[in-house]
């Protein structure tokens, strides 16, 4: 997690707001949180992630390059994209976040990681 990880002071905090929104987004897809609850692997993760929810995923990937979602489609590749998803997923940080919020929605706050 590259620049999700270095930012500090008010950089973190706004940071930290817009991950926090798209987490909570991610957690209200109950078939997501279902998989993870039933033990899907992080692949598994990675694949509804990348089904159901491109927008979130470039969303996350541009956060944590510090560049426009836009700028970050014009980067990315097929082979890139799972791999640098897995890798947010297996971010210890993220998966808190992510158990965080979909505890709120209804889910146990289980992760993929």
């Amino acid at each position: 997690m590259g620049r999700l990880r270095d930012a500090r002071g008010e950089e973190a905090l706004a940071l930290a707001a817009e991950l926090i929104g798209i987490l909570g987004e991610l957690a209200e897809d109950k078939t997501l949180t279902e998989a993870l609850r039933g033990g899907a692997s992080a692949g598994e993760a990675v694949a509804l992630l990348l089904r159901n929810h491109g927008g979130a995923v470039l969303r996350l990937l541009a956060l944590d390059d510090g560049i426009t979602p836009e700028e970050e489609g014009g980067l990315l590749s097929p082979a890139s994209v799972p791999g640098r998803l897995l890798a947010l997923l297996k971010d210890p940080g993220f998966a808190a976040l992510f158990g965080s919020a979909a505890a709120e929605n209804g889910g146990n706050g289980s992760s993929a990681a």
